[in-house]
């Protein structure tokens, strides 16, 4: 009977490194996406600007104006929101460090410092 027991442990431990794994895989082809998609996006958005600028008399005003435009705005709303996406995981992480280590100071050697460790990663 143990040797079942085990054999069972040994199965579900398998399956659940398996899935974790796969997990794992899956969140580094959206960040790769999400990062391709912003580099694209911004690529774009350097075009645009530099064919604006070479295309006409340079002056000031005109750049200004050029900036202003609505779908270089909204290329770089897009790209800012991706970007908020992907950091969204460590700033819940972050801020859940700061929490566990403010609930639970006996469990740290130093808890001021694990709690500013967090608060670190959470503003870098």
């Amino acid at each position: 009977m143990p040797l079942l027991t085990d054999e069972i442990a040994k199965a579900k431990e398998d399956k659940m490194t398996q899935k974790m794994s796969h997990v794992r895989k899956q969140k580094r082809v959206e960040s790769l996406l999400a990062v391709n998609l912003t580099f694209l996006c911004q690529y774009i958005l350097c075009i645009m600007i530099f064919m604006q600028l070479t295309h006409g008399d340079f002056n000031r005003i005109a750049f200004v104006t050029m900036i202003q435009h609505s779908y270089v705005n909204f290329g770089r709303w897009i790209c800012a929101f991706i970007l908020h996406l992907m950091i969204s995981d460590g700033i819940i992480g972050s801020l859940e460090r700061m929490k566990y280590t403010l609930n639970h100071p006996y469990k740290f050697h130093l808890p001021a410092k694990a709690f500013f460790l967090s608060f670190e990663e959470l503003f870098i």
